[in-house]
């Protein structure tokens, strides 16, 4: 915040005023900031002292100051005080001339031009008056645009609120005085008005106080508000000061001022007796970002960079802040400075003039001389070598506000003191030789002794004559024989120094610690070096020093403490106290000190230290000629491998090479006894730790192992060792310490995990980003090596362990690869590097950084059983690795390292979790290992962890900028094909958003799956259940899938993460790899690839949020569907798709269709980040569907290449894949892709569709249907051109499509009959207009094709269409009756009854109304309507040909129904089911009637109607006896037994002709059966 300055008028104006300004808190009962001189006056005014003050420079002319807000808390006073030149009367009577109406201003000029001339270097106090800065920013926020009052605010007493008072004349304002305080704005800005108290609302000068007191604005501050009403000041705010309070002599010091405003803060009453001056002050606030102010000064008056000044820019001082009481922050940067303030001094004993007095401070050295470090006040130099204090007129015992501020020495030593000159000013003289100043006393204060700073409050005596030389090494407590000193050397002067500097830690430990430490310093001649002994006890104390100094000087201790860890003067005793201490340093700091810590619990002070602190601070040269450091020498013990007769000479080999090729030169350090590096000692310290000292340097272990890491990258780098090969970069020593550590830290994460899991976690992410970042810097295979001695042990404690340590520490497993997965050479880490053998002789010879193909790879990570007794879990346990990885170095590109890892590789090498896979890509082999084994566990903790692992792995893949080429990203997504196959194997652990509608078996379509049909269950038309096919194939498999039931379900979000990281894969994979794995994949694999197809599809299917069709896939609600529909297309119409979200050729626009007409509802949320969130979901879906979709394709060419026949059981299912995304929601632009492939399909594989699977048909017209009533017109266009096609490749095939017409014919039906049951609007305008448009369609051929024209082509489609419309014509009827189930059911009846020679739409009815009853619940009702459509059925079958399993009609099934004779079939003449396109749905066949039996044998089940099941199974038991099918035989025989077993014994008993009510014996049958009454009206 800013505080400008800009105008200080009095009447009259006749001689100097200088000001202060200064921050004080009256909570905290202190002075937050220094004071800020600032001078206002004219020229001609500051002329008359002009021979006093000397240069002016400018930095004492500025007039604006700046703070840091963040320190700024209620209870925060702004105070002004304007000092005058001293002259000689009393403040009372100085401001009397502002006071008096007659003033004559020639006499006080005259008067001031006297005593300027003379006494212009010294200052006498005048007046004050302060500012609620909190209220006074608060109301400036409440009234923007209004002015102030005439009202005087006042502090209400017992409320903390501000209201308005009228001003009377006499009456005496309070300190924050309405009418005394008003603000406004400059002219660039509305005006404002501001009260240190209040700011009010401009009234009528007319207006009374009552009035006036009726228009404030009352308003409360609280501390928690302050902070934003000062990021809310966007503009500056300006107040106008207008009165200041008379300064009272015996009030002056800063403890008085603190207690005058807690006054002004609770009454105004203790004012009264205060008188104010008129004054015209003017001040502004304002709010700007540090970077934003151009010309800044430091408190030192150095330049702040960037200092960019313009001729019209002022320059700003930043006003220094005093350190909060417990406020714990480290120095960050220089500052060395002292302020001195005089208390009081007491000269009463003085004989003489001794009134007017007058101190003069100097800061001398050891040679008396004044040093020019005292900073000046305003309009003066910047640094003079004395000031003054001001002066009270005669007064022997003056109380003093002054604050000096100096710049301490750097070379401070015993001999700087401050010397104090006592003067007494001659204010009127009646000689002109009289001398004005008079010395009357001396003392002086020694500054630096036993190496601290002396600081604090001091009672001094006074000296009557001047010092002696030398007296500044002695302290004046001292009473020195050859001194006189003022009454007996009693202590008279009271002065309190308090430093501000990042140099002298005012501590005795910290200080203890520095002494001896300098001591060893080559400069210290002076002194002895400390003793070990003594060294050790100053760095055991520093843990004893004060919280405050301890975290100020934190960063040089532990520099210190390292560098005596490096450079021992002792033994290695010293070292480990050293490491001792620094661990109770960071213990200390981070559990009491320092309370930001980031998620993993680390201090943010020591996160700083080890960012931006250099640890290696000197480094020797080698000279020329000589030795150099030893190599890194590897054990084999150390590393685990075996030297081959040929490597012997290989690190010589490299190291010549590398230094004739490299143009820079090798730095070593010297290591001998007395120089180690930082990083080794460090580690051996911390491994070889033991007792409590281990205990605290693990749970901290994080610090230590991040300065072992950046002292490795540091000597690395000053060293110039980072060309070396990272085998000869440390040595083996070190290696050994790193192994040991590992060791260790790996052992405390198994043992703290059942005792204390967050200690033990804390460890374990340690440990993971120390390893994570070593491999940039060292071998990767001794890395590797870590990774996988952590992967054993832990593996190795889980064998041994029970529920819930198992899943404790398989949890901080994944945590751990999860940091290590997180390097950013990931990719290139799991890359396998081979080189072509023709060229692997002369790169051995040529580049020793080639890695050579022979190199050997990580061996398989086999499992291990589980040895406890969960066997649950056993699979969850996965061994590590035996052998370390080849470790990838040299300095090949990404491209090349890429190009050679699949290249001579065959894609079903990477088909599998194959050892092989596994030892050539390590880390991804743990993941997709641990994946595997987790999920085919239970433990829904464990799942969410592992797929969050590898979906935050493939997302850094995704947005990773080095991945942008294509052909990179497909490489890198050819080492997730095992992925695809570990999803395979629990896809029915997957959740399934329609699993429980699938799972009815439901032979009735159920509309509730979708905004259309259920493409899985909408057999109503076609045939047979989905479920059931021909394929022997398919019916092993789903045989097979029907006997292994899922250990669990995942989430649906679970199961949206793992399916789109297996997307996502399908996606990126180079498309030739998929073809070709495709192919060789297994039949029943393949069917498992296309089940987890449709799976991705219905789980990325945007849902909208709640309230738009929530009821969607309830069997019984009242679905909001019309309002889904509307929300579609309002929220779906068009969405700004990013470019590279799908495949460059698709359309970059997305845009979702929308079916039904507008109903009123409630607009989408406002909410910004639920939109983006929608927004994404959208683009998700369509981005899923559209990959999905290429993946299909994909699967159809491999169809379509020789020697796939094998394959063509898995065309129907593509085939469905289709007719299910065509009924879940999706863009217009998926819809147009998916409409594209349909095309492509029909014309394809027209044999299929038309004569071999009839039911696909059926159902893709019922799709292209639902689609041709879309609001959009471009929706409807596409899918009246697939239905058109449709048509004309079946008349192509066939040369006639009845049966086509009769589908689609059914088709329309089906929706019309449930469209209006779900809530699915069918808008039938719509649908009318693509009818119309397939006649344009048909037009066209017809004008362009001759052969077309000729034939029955064009007269077929008009009669379809004619047809079509007379259906639609049942909509409008069904609409009516749309809440009316039982007018809905009998006009169904009646429009089937009209359809008695069409047995195919009759069949369609009956089926719907079996639909809408079961939907109902009316279980009777619908078995009734089924067996209706087992008769029609079999009547017509009977017509076709004799078949003595089956019934002879209708009248086989009259015992069972007495209507069933409704079903007797028309006679021949008038229709035969031998016609075209009658009879064609696969109902009407053996395997349909034994369906629809099957069908109405549950719903007289589930009617409780046990008794007719027996004779329903009946009619099927000769067939399924015939055919052999055994099973079904056995689960019917079962059927029949258990509801059999339902029916209750009857008891006969005798009928009271007495009970007008038949009651049944307590032991009868339970069921309770309806009675109907039919009643008709004549």
């Amino acid at each position: 915040m800013q505080t400008a300055v800009y105008d200080l008028q009095l009447e009259p104006l006749f001689e100097p005023l200088f000001g202060t300004l200064a921050f004080y808190d009256i909570h905290e009962k202190r002075k937050i900031t220094e004071n800020f001189y600032f001078d206002l006056n004219p020229d001609e005014t500051l002329a008359l002292i002009r021979a006093h003050s000397g240069v002016e420079e400018e930095a004492s002319k500025c007039c604006k100051a700046f703070i840091n807000i963040n320190s700024l808390t209620t209870g925060v006073f702004i105070v002004f005080k304007l000092e005058k030149v001293l002259q000689g009367v009393d403040i009372s009577d100085a401001v009397e001339p502002y006071l008096k109406e007659d003033k004559n201003k020639e006499r006080l000029c005259q008067n001031a031009r006297e005593y300027c001339e003379r006494l212009g270097a010294y200052r006498m106090p005048f007046a004050w008056t302060a500012i609620d800065l909190s209220t006074a920013l608060s109301n400036a926020q409440a009234l923007l645009h209004t002015s102030v009052t005439d009202g005087m605010p006042k502090i209400d007493e017992d409320q903390d609120t501000i209201s308005t008072y009228s001003k009377c004349p006499g009456d005496n304002e309070s300190i924050i005085s309405a009418d005394r305080t008003s603000c406004y704005t400059t002219t660039e800005t509305p005006q404002h008005i501001h009260s240190a108290g209040t700011i009010s609302s401009q009234t009528e000068r007319s207006e009374t106080p009552i009035l006036k007191r009726k228009n404030v604005t009352v308003i409360t501050e609280t501390n928690e508000n302050l902070q934003s009403n000062i990021q809310a000041l966007q503009q500056p705010v300006t107040i106008n000061i207008n009165s200041f309070y008379k300064q009272e002599t015996d009030k002056i010091s800063d403890d008085e001022l603190i207690k005058l405003l807690c006054e002004a803060k609770k009454s105004s009453s203790k004012f009264s007796r205060l008188k104010s001056i008129p004054v015209d002050f003017k001040i502004e606030l304002s709010v700007a970002n540090f970077d934003e102010i151009p010309a800044k000064l430091s408190p030192e008056l150095c330049r702040i960079q960037p200092f960019v000044r313009e001729i019209s820019d002022p320059l700003a001082k930043e006003v220094l802040e005093f350190p909060k009481p417990r406020s714990f922050s480290p120095n960050l940067f220089y500052r060395n400075l002292m302020f001195v303030y005089p208390k009081n001094v007491n000269m009463s004993g003085r004989s003489g003039n001794a009134r007017n007095i007058a101190i003069k401070i100097e800061l001398m050295n050891a040679k008396m001389q004044a040093l020019p470090v005292i900073f000046g006040k305003s309009s003066t130099r910047n640094v003079s070598t004395s000031t003054h204090t001001s002066v009270i007129y005669h007064n022997k015992n003056p109380q003093f506000s002054d604050e000096v501020k100096m710049q301490l020495p750097i070379d401070l030593n015993d001999g700087h003191h401050l010397l104090f000159t006592f003067y007494h000013i001659s204010c009127k003289t009646s000689k002109p030789t009289e001398a004005i100043e008079t010395p009357i006393g001396y003392t002086w204060h020694p500054l630096y002794k036993d190496g601290q700073l002396q600081t604090g409050d001091f009672m001094l005596p006074i000296s009557l004559e001047p010092l002696p030389p030398s007296i500044c090494y002695v302290s004046p407590l001292v009473n020195m024989p050859n001194i006189k000193w003022l009454e007996n050397h009693k202590p008279l002067f009271s002065v309190h120094i308090s430093p501000v500097s990042t140099v002298h830690a005012q501590d005795s430990y910290l200080n203890a610690f520095f002494v001896a430490f300098h001591s060893f310093e080559p400069t210290t001649t002076k002194k002895l070096p400390a003793t070990e002994e003594q060294l050790k006890i100053a760095i055991k104390s520093i843990i004893k020093s004060k919280p405050e100094p301890l975290v100020a000087f934190l960063y040089i201790v532990l520099d210190k403490l390292l560098t005596l860890i490096a450079r021992p003067p002792y033994s290695d005793q010293l070292t480990q106290v050293c490491f001792e201490t620094m661990c109770q340093l960071v213990k200390v700091c981070t559990m009491l000190l320092d309370d930001t810590h980031d998620i993993h619990g680390r201090s943010q002070m020591l996160i700083t230290y080890i960012h931006f602190h250099k640890l290696v601070k000197e480094v020797v040269q080698k000279p020329s000629g000589s030795g150099g450091a030893p190599l890194a020498k590897f054990d084999e013990s150390i590393m685990g491998k075996s030297s081959r007769p040929e490597s012997v000479n290989l690190i010589e080999l490299i190291k010549s090479y590398e230094k004739s090729t490299s143009g820079k030169p090798i730095v070593e350090e010297v290591v001998d006894g007395s120089t180690k590096l930082i990083h080794e000692e460090l580690a051996k310290l911390f491994a070889n730790c033991t007792g409590n000292l281990r205990e605290t340097a693990c749970t901290y272990s994080w610090f230590f192992l991040e300065l072992i890491h950046k002292s490795m990258a540091e000597f690395l780098a000053q060293g110039n060792r980072f060309f070396l090969p990272r085998k000869l970069r440390f040595r083996d020593t070190f290696l050994l310490s790193v192994m040991q550590l590992c060791n260790m830290l790996s052992s405390e994460v198994i043992e703290k995990v059942a005792k204390d899991y967050r200690q033990a976690k804390s460890i374990n992410s340690s440990l993971a980003f120390f390893l994570r970042d070593c491999l940039s810097l060292m071998d990767r295979s001794f890395i590797m090596n870590m990774v996988k001695r952590y992967c054993n042990e832990v593996i190795q404690k889980i064998n041994n362990s029970t529920e819930p340590l198992q899943t404790s520490l398989i949890t901080l497993k994944i945590a751990f690869l999860r940091i290590i997965c997180s390097h950013e050479h990931f990719t290139l880490l799991n890359m396998p590097f081979e080189i072509p053998a023709q060229n692997s002789n002369s790169a051995t010879t040529n580049n020793p950084f080639k890695t050579s193909s022979s190199l050997t790879g990580l061996n398989a990570m086999a499992p291990i059983e589980n040895a406890s007794q969960t066997g649950a879990q056993s699979s969850l346990v996965q061994s590590a690795c035996s052998n370390a990885p080849p470790s990838p170095s040299g300095s090949s590109s990404l491209s090349s390292r890429c190009s050679n890892a699949t290249d001579s590789q065959c894609p079903s090498n990477l088909l599998e979790l194959t050892p092989q896979y596994r030892s050539k890509h390590f880390l991804l082999g743990i993941v997709l290992s641990d994946l595997a084994s987790i999920l085919n566990s239970s433990n829904s903790t464990l799942h969410a962890q592992i797929i969050s692992l590898v979906r935050s792995i493939l997302a850094t893949h995704e947005t990773d900028a080095r991945l942008a080429d294509g052909t990179l990203k497909n490489r890198v997504a050819s080492l997730y094909l095992p992925l695809v196959g570990i999803v395979m194997d629990i896809r029915n652990s997957i959740c399934d958003p329609y699993f429980f509608q699938n799972a009815r078996n439901s032979f009735c379509g159920n509309f509730a799956l979708g905004p259309g049909v259920n493409p899985r269950v909408a057999m109503a038309i076609s045939g047979i259940s989905s479920s059931e096919s021909t394929d022997s194939n398919i019916k092993a498999s789903e045989s097979e899938n029907s006997l292994v039931m899922p250990k669990y379900v995942l989430p649906m979000h679970l199961s949206k993460q793992l399916l789109s990281c297996f997307v996502w894969t399908l996606k990126n994979i180079e498309q030739v790899t998929l073809l070709h794995w495709l192919r060789e994949l297994p039949p029943h694999r393949v069917q498992h690839f296309v089940e987890l197809l449709q799976l991705s599809i219905s789980i990325f299917e945007y849902r909208p949020p709640e309230g738009f069709g929530s009821n969607r896939n309830s069997m019984l609600g009242e679905p909001n569907e019309a309002a889904y529909e509307e929300y579609v297309e309002e929220n779906f119409r068009k969405i700004s798709y990013a470019s590279g979200c799908v495949d460059e050729q698709r359309s970059v626009l997305v845009r979702w269709r929308s079916e039904e007409p507008k109903i009123s509802h409630e607009k989408r949320s406002t909410n910004v980040a639920q939109d983006v969130e929608q927004s994404l979901e959208k683009n998700l879906s369509t981005e899923v569907l559209l990959s999905v979709l290429d993946t299909v394709e994909t699967l159809i060419k491999v169809l379509s290449m020789p020697a796939s026949d094998h394959l063509l059981f898995i065309l129907p299912a593509l085939i469905r894949i289709l007719m299910h995304m065509l009924a879940c929601n999706q863009s217009v632009q998926s819809l147009e892709n998916i409409f594209a492939t349909e095309r492509s399909i029909v014309a394809k594989f027209p044999e299929l569709i038309f004569e071999q699977r009839a039911e696909l048909c059926s159902e893709l017209c019922l799709q292209l249907l639902r689609h041709l009533a879309s609001k959009l017109p471009a929706v409807r266009s596409q899918a009246a051109a697939s239905l058109y096609l449709l048509m004309r490749h079946s008349f192509e095939h066939s040369f006639n499509f009845s049966k086509v017409k009769m589908q689609i014919t059914m088709s329309l039906s089906t929706l019309v009959s449930n469209a209006s049951s779900y809530g699915f609007l069918l808008n039938e305008s719509n649908l009318r207009r693509s009818l119309k448009t397939m006649l344009t369609y048909l037009e066209n051929d017809l004008n362009a094709d001759m052969e077309l024209r000729e034939s029955s082509f064009g007269g077929q489609v008009k009669d379809l269409v004619f047809n079509l419309h007379m259906i639609l014509s049942d909509t409008v009827k069904m609409k009516s009756f749309s809440n009316d189930f039982e007018m809905l059911i009998d006009l169904m009846y009646r429009i089937a009854k009209g359809y008695q020679n069409n047995p195919d739409l009759r069949l369609t009815w009956l089926i719907n109304i079996a639909n809408k009853h079961a939907d109902k619940g009316n279980q009777a009702e619908a078995a009734q309507c089924m067996l209706h459509c087992a008769a029609l059925v079999s009547e017509y079958m009977s017509m076709h040909s004799y078949d003595s399993l089956l019934p002879k009609g209708a009248v086989d099934l009259a015992h069972l129904s007495e209507n069933i004779l409704e079903e007797s079939a028309t006679s021949d003449d008038v229709i035969s089911p031998d016609e075209e396109g009658i009879c064609e749905s696969l109902h009407f066949s053996t395997e349909g009637f034994v369906h629809l039996i099957e069908k109405t044998a549950s719903f007289f089940d589930k009617a409780q109607m046990y008794e007719l099941v027996a004779e329903v199974y009946k009619m099927i038991l000769p067939i399924l006896e015939e055919t052999k099918d055994f099973h079904r035989l056995a689960r019917v025989h079962s059927q029949i037994s258990e509801t059999l077993k339902k029916v209750d014994q009857q008891i006969a008993y005798v009928q009271d002709v007495s009970d007008a009510f038949e009651t049944p014996l307590a032991s009868s049958d339970k069921r309770c059966f309806g009675t109907y009454f039919r009643v008709g009206l004549y």
